[in-house]
């Protein structure tokens, strides 16, 4: 096998563990929603704004985000803000990220994340 045939395989692995620790967080979405919809989010590494499904559950501190209204189901989220970490949480004004209007900000220790 070459070399690069067994750092892809080895990706590869990486990343099917990776997704079935996934399916095994006890922190992954349950119990009761409190509020949901849609929000537009801006990217960590790429500065671009895309429309997720927001959700805040009773039981969890974590605001898991989706794709689409239909993967909320099936513990398909993309991502969650941990609330508990939250060190502020502001609304912006509109001239503060680009004229955005309806702006807020969280704050964690590891991102901080812009929502509309």
């Amino acid at each position: 096998m070459k070399k690069s045939a067994k750092k892809k395989a080895k990706v590869e692995e990486d990343v099917m563990a990776a997704a079935a620790e996934a399916k095994e967080d006890p922190s992954a979405p349950s119990g009761i929603v409190v509020r949901e919809g849609w929000l537009t989010k801006e990217g960590a590494k790429w500065k671009t704004w895309k429309r997720r499904w927001f959700m805040l559950n009773e039981t969890n501190t974590r605001l898991f985000y989706y794709s689409s209204q239909r993967d909320r189901p099936d513990d398909k989220y993309l991502g969650f803000v941990n609330l508990d970490d939250a060190t502020n949480a502001i609304a912006l004004e509109p001239d503060a990220k680009g004229g955005k209007r309806h702006l807020f900000e969280i704050v964690t220790p590891s991102r901080t994340w812009y929502l509309q």
